[in-house]
């Protein structure tokens, strides 16, 4: 029943609705029911931006996560790694909490406001905005674990300070997690109140809960700030071209539309939470909290992603192109190729250390997400990735920098077994 028939059928009830809503600051002095003043009173709504944004979001980062996995398993031939297992809860938590919102919308009366919908509506939504700041919280914080979970295989062996960097930020994100779900769950007395409108009436107590979400939700901003600059500061620290690093770190961009989501969360944080008329402030406070899940997700899972958009993506536009201009110019037919699906131990057996040999190196599977390029490393280019001494060991003994036992037969991350001493003599006859 609306409000106004709540006036009809129950008015004790909603005196103790109206008077609720007058402990909050922003309750208008002398309200009465827009109903009451004028019988033509259409009802406003807003919510149609953040249902399609629901919508959207979810289906966008699924895809990309889905890619994700695939690009691992099918693509590169790499086992899951702690990332990997980690943003799968982390994106079903996501897509509950998106759900949530939903329900928020239809059956909760979000982007209505509060005296334009039923006092059901009013229990619904005290009821569903619960479940969905409990799964919100563990959604976000599987998805940053992932994210550092990533930042150790990316940087986690270059230096013993980012190894203490990244295990103190997975002891904060634990500590974070427990301390928020706790402050939340025990914020009112009884607990039933944080969830029940009924046991909110009928009195209870509770703690500055809007002073509470809002700090955590600083936190949580400067949380998803750190595990941006952290990579992307390691990256451009690396004595690489331009060119390179600019490339490597848009990849990670999309975290800071993540962080932009947890700004617009940070701003609502008051008008939904110290608020009397919550169902119809709490609609950019939820835009926020869309945003930064949706968009965490995908930040996460573009490392990955890299494989598609740097060589493949490109790799099949040049066929496409070179298949293209050679059906228009029928004259290079004929001309012989170089197959481009040759691995490395068969263009260098064939041809020596030239450069298409380097190239083909670079261009096989490796544990390493990103690869740097063999023209940073010909130039002598050191990069936080690579093992360490061998190139030292290389010039010494005279050898080309790249044809050492770093990724060749025998050596550690080698491809048959061959003697991990082998090493292959510049000078190999072609």
């Amino acid at each position: 029943m609306s409000l106004q028939l709540l006036l009809e059928e129950d008015p004790d009830k909603l005196i103790a609705l109206l008077e609720y809503g007058a402990t909050f600051p922003d309750y208008p002095k002398n309200f009465t029911l827009p109903g009451l003043l004028d019988p033509n009173y259409v009802p406003p709504n807003k919510s149609r931006p953040l249902e399609v944004l629901c919508y959207c979001l979810a289906a966008i980062s699924t895809i990309v996560v889905f890619l994700r996995l695939w690009i691992r398993k099918r693509v590169k031939g790499m086992m899951f790694g702690w990332d990997d297992w980690l943003i799968i809860p982390g994106q079903i938590l996501s897509l509950g909490t998106i759900i949530v919102m939903v329900l928020l919308i239809k059956k909760g009366g979000s982007g209505q406001h509060v005296f334009d919908v039923s006092y059901d509506q009013i229990k619904m939504l005290q009821f569903l905005e619960f479940i969905g700041v409990m799964l919100y919280f563990h959604a976000i914080f599987l998805i940053r674990l992932s994210i550092t979970a990533f930042l150790y295989r990316l940087m986690g062996v270059a230096s013993m300070t980012k190894r203490i960097l990244l295990h103190s930020t997975v002891v904060f994100l634990i500590l974070e997690l427990i301390i928020q779900v706790f402050a939340f769950v025990f914020a009112c007395k009884p607990i039933s109140a944080a969830w029940d409108m009924d046991v909110r009436l009928a009195g209870f107590k509770s703690i500055n809960l809007a002073l509470e979400i809002f700090v955590l939700t600083v936190i949580y901003l400067a949380t998803d700030v750190w595990l941006l600059v952290l990579p992307i500061h390691t990256v451009w620290s690396l004595q690489l071209p331009l060119w390179t690093r600019i490339g490597v770190t848009w990849v990670f961009a999309f975290g800071g539309v993540a962080c932009a989501g947890a700004v617009v969360k940070t701003i609502y944080v008051y008008p939904v939470f110290h608020s009397w008329d919550p169902s119809w402030n709490g609609i950019g406070f939820q835009i926020g909290a869309v945003i930064e899940l949706g968009f965490g997700a995908i930040s996460a899972s573009m490392p990955a992603m890299n494989h598609i958009l740097v060589k493949t993506i490109p790799t099949s536009l040049k066929s496409w192109i070179n298949g293209k201009s050679r059906s228009q110019n029928p004259s290079t037919a004929n001309r012989k190729t170089t197959p481009v699906n040759q691995s490395f131990r068969d263009v260098f057996s064939r041809n020596g250390p030239n450069v298409r040999a380097l190239k083909t190196y670079d261009d096989e599977p490796t544990e390493v997400e990103f690869d740097f390029g063999w023209e940073s490393r010909r130039k002598g280019t050191q990069s936080q990735w690579m093992e360490p001494g061998y190139e030292d060991l290389d010039k010494q003994a005279g050898r080309h920098p790249m044809i050492s036992m770093r990724g060749l037969p025998g050596s550690q991350t080698g491809r048959s077994d061959a003697s991990s001493d082998s090493v292959l003599p510049l000078n190999k006859a072609r």
